[in-house]
């Protein structure tokens, strides 16, 4: 399979009638070094180093030339795993995730270590966050660790499982400015208040209630994605005591009427941005849809 990113080029003053030939490729340089051609993890960190997750090992991008990270089990000190699935960072450490193990990148050094708590060694990472301060979520299928600078403490959070059936996490976000953390699982969608540590399960997203991620453009307002159930918008008060989950394109009754304005659909990270308007253009396995926003 060719490597090729996608660059979504749209300007915030243009109108709604966007050509589709706004949207070009190009094929990345050195693709061909890449240590495998399937990859599950595309991250630019603060430094503006770009980081590529693949099955078989990370490589880092410095816009000349690429340098790849692989396990050997003749040197100890190398990742854990070469099946990378997901990066995250803090002000010292590239915090890379793999399915066997949670592996420390230092920025300056590049020197690899792993965090010496069993959950971590040989754990299968699937997804990690940042809260932007001192602190990393990890997620370990259906438990939630929230680990604590220098690493050496962690507070850890089951998700419930309803009616019996675990609750798998499928990715999450942390929402800086609320201090809330969104988690996408195989039972939906749940909220952690970091202030009162207080969990809410929110109402179903569609027939299998399985949302795989969360969104949430730059007026506010939160888009979950699905496989084979399309997109869907969530609209709750800042209580979640009212809360509901409706597919895209639905007529919702509110006392405010929507407007039809640009935005932006991207995750509070800087991992990789989708950008698009209203009506909304999204990009799945069989090519461009547009569906109608709310």
């Amino acid at each position: 399979m060719k490597n090729t990113f996608y660059l979504l080029l749209f300007w915030l003053g243009l109108s709604l009638e966007v050509p589709a030939q706004a949207i070009w490729s190009a094929d990345f340089p050195f693709a061909g070094e890449l240590p495998s051609n399937e990859m599950t993890e595309l991250y630019q960190d603060e430094d503006g180093f770009v980081w590529i997750g693949t099955t078989n090992g990370l490589s880092r991008y410095d816009g000349y030339r690429l340098q790849t990270f692989q396990t050997d089990y003749l040197h100890p000190n190398r990742l854990t795993h070469n099946h990378i699935t997901c990066i995250a960072e803090d002000s010292a450490y590239l915090w890379i995730g793999t399915r066997k193990g949670l592996n420390l990148i230092d920025k300056r050094t590049y020197r690899i270590t792993t965090p010496g708590e069993a959950p971590w060694q040989t754990a299968h990472i699937r997804s990690l966050c940042s809260d932007g301060k001192s602190r990393i979520w990890i997620a370990l299928n259906d438990r939630l660790l929230e680990s604590h600078f220098p690493y050496h403490e962690y507070t850890s959070i089951n998700l419930p499982s309803p009616n019996g059936k675990p609750s798998y996490i499928n990715s999450f976000f942390y929402e800086k400015g609320k201090e809330r953390l969104w988690i996408c699982t195989s039972n939906g969608v749940f909220v952690y208040t970091d202030s009162t540590q207080d969990l809410r399960h929110l109402p179903p997203v569609g027939q299998t209630n399985s949302p795989f991620t969360l969104f949430q453009d730059r007026d506010g307002r939160y888009w979950l994605t699905t496989w084979g159930e399309g997109l869907w918008q969530l609209l709750t008060d800042e209580t979640f005591e009212t809360c509901g989950i409706y597919p895209s394109g639905h007529t919702v009754t509110t006392r405010k009427k929507w407007q039809t304005v640009n935005f932006s659909v991207q995750p509070k990270t800087t991992r990789s941005v989708t950008f698009g308007l209203c009506p909304i253009t999204t990009c799945t396995h069989s090519g461009m849809t547009t569906v109608p926003g709310s």
